[in-house]
């Protein structure tokens, strides 16, 4: 029996672009200027972020949790372990109540179960061929529930997270006419806002995108399960094969909110797409900003109040909630399955060698890669279909293979005295891997620490547009 009981205090210091951060591109508030460089000397910003807000924080956190755990031999040739833990995680406070991080405290109950078996076929012939006699054949498996925390990796980071909420904070996202923000303006590169200044309170203007926390967020779980048979054979070695799964439930997934509706998919819209939808809009005044020709559209071209064109997508209009903008909402919307058969040899004592050979033959899938900054360049926001977001994970390596060795150098190991202190006793060890990412083609290659992959939606577009590519080549 025991008990864990954690009390934290995390003081920390996130900036998210208090100075302001600008991106200048080739196309500006539909001018195309040729480059971002020219767009930059003709003083007109492509984005602009700005955040206002509490970027020091005083966190506090707490758990507790309770565990119990025996072992029980029923007979002599098998071992249960038996294990239940509780947890109770608490919902994390700001100390001066800055931020409000919307979800609940929230109980687990995790059971454990693993056993140990050394059976005994030595009356049966074939048996006794195949596990070598009694005393060197063993069958062990095990279950158990565990969850992880989420608090750190998610709500204590620099992007997407609760801080910049109104009505302590706000962060701003201008792209086009910047009519994000009141005032503000794409062509006034020295300060974008126009002098705004950000007073704590109830937004006037346009809300900001925000930052939304499901309030029954649950801590990410995984079920980990695993069936091992092993059998000593020369050398006092031993051959494993083992089966090894996982089943993730309850991981972090984000999805938009407040998305700006389409006229092409849902008709019930009071917006219609404009005749002529690529120009409409040139030469009028939308929003106190003038839409300029371009060599696309050299001429002015009406468009009503409730038309959209390239030039004039009346981004915000379309929304749902026209004074917003779009929001981030994380929520336990992932699971992910693990499965693998592995086969590992490892040797006993032989003369000062010990070594290991494993090969693992694996398959990892989820409903979308982890959501923090790791997972950059994967696809980790999906629409809530399941058929788009089950895929092969970014984590998914086929075929590893693992070499280890050590060697114990037999000089002055008996030696009780200086020269063995300094001289005996040393040993040279060495470990290679070798893993594989893609289940059609089986292609050895030194991988870095990472083992990271792109994943299976990643792949098939890639072979979607490779095959294209051939067809039109063709």
């Amino acid at each position: 029996l025991g008990t864990d009981l954690r009390k934290g205090h995390l003081n920390d210091v996130s900036d998210n672009y208090s100075r302001g951060f600008w991106t200048f591109g080739a196309v500006c508030n539909g001018t195309n200027y040729g480059s971002g460089v020219a767009a930059f000397m003709a003083g007109c910003a492509q984005q602009y972020w700005k955040g206002y807000g509490p970027f020091n924080l005083k966190n506090n956190i707490w758990e507790a949790n309770v565990y119990g755990q025996d072992d029980w031999r029923p007979v002599d040739s098998l071992t249960l372990n038996l294990g239940l833990r509780y947890e109770r995680v608490g919902a994390p406070k700001e100390k001066d109540h800055k931020v409000d991080y919307q979800y609940r405290t929230s109980d687990y109950i995790d059971p454990r179960l693993g056993f140990a078996y050394t059976p005994d076929w030595d009356r049966n012939r074939f048996l006794r061929a195949l596990t070598g006699g009694s005393g060197k054949f063993s069958i062990r498996g095990g279950y158990g529930t565990f969850h992880g925390r989420l608090f750190q990796s998610i709500f204590s980071q620099g992007g997407a997270n609760v801080r910049f909420n109104p009505p302590n904070a706000a962060f701003y996202q201008l792209i086009g006419d910047f009519t994000g923000l009141r005032g503000a303006s794409p062509y006034n590169v020295s300060d974008p806002t126009n002098g705004f200044q950000f007073v704590p309170g109830p937004i006037t203007g346009r809300i900001p995108g925000l930052t939304i926390i499901n309030p029954n967020l649950k801590m990410p779980e995984s079920r980990q399960f695993n069936l091992t048979f092993e059998r000593q054979i020369f050398w006092q070695s031993r051959l494993r094969l083992s089966y090894i799964g996982t089943r993730a439930v309850n991981l972090l997934q984000y999805t938009f909110d407040n998305l700006p509706i389409s006229p092409v998919y849902d008709p019930s819209s009071p917006f219609k797409v404009a005749a002529d939808w690529m120009c409409a809009g040139t030469g009028q005044t939308i929003n106190g900003v003038k839409i300029a020709t371009t060599a696309t559209c050299p001429n002015a071209v009406p468009i009503a109040n409730n038309e959209i064109s390239i030039r004039v997508p009346r981004t915000n209009d379309r929304r749902p909630n026209p004074n917003g903008s779009t929001n981030l909402v994380v929520n336990n919307g992932s699971k992910a399955w693990y499965n693998a058969a592995q086969l590992e040899w490892e040797t006993g004592l032989y003369h000062g060698f010990q070594g290991r050979m494993t090969y693992t033959f694996s398959k990892d899938i989820d409903e979308g890669s982890e959501a923090t900054f790791v997972g950059t360049g994967d696809i980790n926001i999906f629409p809530p279909n399941e058929r788009y977001k089950k895929g092969l994970s970014r984590m998914d390596n086929r075929h590893r293979f693992t070499l280890v060795g050590t060697y114990a150098f037999p000089w002055f190991q008996n030696r009780r005295d200086v020269v063995g202190a300094v001289l005996g006793g040393w040993q040279i060890s060495a470990a290679a891997r070798l893993a594989s990412c893609g289940r059609r083609r089986f292609r050895w290659r030194w991988q870095r620490a990472s083992g990271r992959c792109r994943s299976g939606l990643q792949r098939r577009l890639a072979r979607q547009l490779s095959r294209r590519f051939a067809a039109k080549s063709s």
